[in-house]
């Protein structure tokens, strides 16, 4: 598995080469890593969410425009609420009612 820092050499070779557009699966760190690349005009994440109500403020400053949150099931699988739920919960508070 490639480290954060080799991620971003291959994102800055591609960008060098004429590519402006990336989406990062997962990362949200990686992300902040990323959006310092000049010339990169269009970043996006798909991510499960855990993170994403910690980070949601400075991942939109640091130039993110898109996300994308997975899901594996809403669906409740025990009397208490599935994990996927609680992230869907945590994911719409941090982006709609905060954000």
């Amino acid at each position: 598995m490639l480290s954060f820092e080799e991620i971003t050499e291959v994102i800055q070779a591609a960008v060098e080469l004429g590519i402006t557009r990336v989406r990062v699966t997962g990362g949200e760190p990686l992300v902040r890593m990323l959006a310092a690349i000049p010339k990169l005009r269009d970043l996006a994440l798909t991510t499960n969410g855990v993170l994403l109500a910690r980070n949601a403020s400075a991942l939109a400053e640091a130039g993110l425009k898109r996300i994308n949150i997975s899901l594996d099931t809403l669906r409740r699988i025990a009397p208490s609420a599935s994990p996927a739920s609680v992230r869907l919960r945590t994911c719409w508070r941090a982006s709609v009612v905060e954000g």
